[in-house]
Protein backbone atom coordinates (compact mmCIF):
# COMPACT_ATOMS: atom_id res chain seq x y z
CA UNK A 1 0.00 0.00 0.00
CA UNK A 2 1.31 3.74 -0.56
CA UNK A 3 1.20 6.25 1.92
CA UNK A 4 1.60 9.50 1.90
CA UNK A 5 1.83 11.48 5.55
CA UNK A 6 1.27 15.39 5.47
CA UNK A 7 3.22 17.03 8.06
CA UNK A 8 4.81 20.33 8.58
CA UNK A 9 7.13 18.72 10.94
CA UNK A 10 9.72 16.06 10.49
CA UNK A 11 13.45 15.22 11.43
CA UNK A 12 16.32 16.82 11.03
CA UNK A 13 14.05 19.50 13.47
CA UNK A 14 14.01 18.39 16.66
CA UNK A 15 10.36 17.97 19.16
CA UNK A 16 8.34 15.30 19.89
CA UNK A 17 6.36 16.30 16.69
CA UNK A 18 8.69 15.54 13.97
CA UNK A 19 10.28 12.24 15.90
CA UNK A 20 6.40 10.67 16.26
CA UNK A 21 6.28 11.06 12.30
CA UNK A 22 9.12 9.62 11.72
CA UNK A 23 8.80 6.76 13.90
CA UNK A 24 5.22 6.51 12.38
CA UNK A 25 6.95 6.47 9.02
CA UNK A 26 9.64 4.11 10.08
CA UNK A 27 6.99 1.25 11.12
CA UNK A 28 4.74 1.76 8.49
CA UNK A 29 7.61 0.57 5.87
CA UNK A 30 8.83 -2.43 8.42
CA UNK A 31 5.37 -3.52 7.76
CA UNK A 32 5.79 -3.45 3.67
CA UNK A 33 4.14 -0.43 2.83
CA UNK A 34 5.74 2.68 0.31
CA UNK A 35 5.70 5.59 2.79
CA UNK A 36 6.41 9.87 1.84
CA UNK A 37 6.45 12.10 3.78
CA UNK A 38 5.29 15.74 2.52
CA UNK A 39 6.62 18.94 4.52
CA UNK A 40 8.40 21.88 4.35
CA UNK A 41 12.23 23.04 4.79
CA UNK A 42 12.84 22.24 8.29
CA UNK A 43 13.10 25.36 10.30
CA UNK A 44 11.65 24.76 13.81
CA UNK A 45 12.43 25.72 16.95
CA UNK A 46 14.36 29.11 15.46
CA UNK A 47 11.56 29.56 12.80
CA UNK A 48 14.91 30.44 10.27
CA UNK A 49 15.18 27.19 8.13
CA UNK A 50 18.44 25.39 8.52
CA UNK A 51 21.53 26.06 6.89
CA UNK A 52 21.43 22.76 4.92
CA UNK A 53 18.59 23.81 3.23
CA UNK A 54 18.80 27.05 2.39
CA UNK A 55 19.94 26.85 -1.01
CA UNK A 56 17.48 24.13 -2.94
CA UNK A 57 14.20 25.45 -3.52
CA UNK A 58 13.02 22.01 -3.51
CA UNK A 59 14.67 19.20 -1.76
CA UNK A 60 12.86 15.55 -2.12
CA UNK A 61 15.19 12.99 -0.36
CA UNK A 62 15.14 9.35 1.34
CA UNK A 63 15.93 9.34 4.69
CA UNK A 64 16.41 5.40 6.13
CA UNK A 65 13.95 4.37 3.03
CA UNK A 66 11.28 6.70 3.61
CA UNK A 67 10.79 9.19 0.70
CA UNK A 68 10.84 12.85 1.78
CA UNK A 69 9.83 15.65 -0.06
CA UNK A 70 10.31 19.53 1.31
CA UNK A 71 8.61 22.53 0.41
CA UNK A 72 9.64 25.75 0.80
CA UNK A 73 7.79 27.41 3.70
CA UNK A 74 7.79 31.32 4.62
CA UNK A 75 9.34 30.41 8.37
CA UNK A 76 8.84 33.20 10.99
CA UNK A 77 9.39 33.18 15.09
CA UNK A 78 7.63 36.09 15.47
CA UNK A 79 4.60 36.10 17.84
CA UNK A 80 2.55 38.18 16.08
CA UNK A 81 -0.85 36.74 13.94
CA UNK A 82 0.23 37.99 10.59
CA UNK A 83 3.53 36.20 10.39
CA UNK A 84 2.32 33.06 11.66
CA UNK A 85 -1.31 33.07 9.00
CA UNK A 86 1.64 33.62 6.24
CA UNK A 87 3.65 30.71 7.66
CA UNK A 88 0.39 28.54 7.65
CA UNK A 89 -1.11 29.32 3.96
CA UNK A 90 2.73 29.53 2.43
CA UNK A 91 2.76 25.37 4.14
CA UNK A 92 -0.60 25.02 2.17
CA UNK A 93 0.06 27.15 -0.93
CA UNK A 94 3.56 24.69 -1.39
CA UNK A 95 2.08 21.59 -0.48
CA UNK A 96 -0.63 22.01 -2.48
CA UNK A 97 1.25 21.35 -5.46
CA UNK A 98 2.20 17.59 -3.92
CA UNK A 99 -1.27 16.28 -4.89
CA UNK A 100 0.54 16.54 -8.39
CA UNK A 101 3.20 13.93 -7.15
CA UNK A 102 0.63 11.76 -5.54
CA UNK A 103 -1.41 11.07 -8.21
CA UNK A 104 1.05 9.40 -9.90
Amino acid sequence: MKIAILSPNFPPESGACSLRIAYMAQALQAAGHEIEIITVLPNYPKGKVFEAYRKPFFVHETLEGVSVRRYPVFASHSPKWFFRIINLLSIAFFTFFSLFFLRK
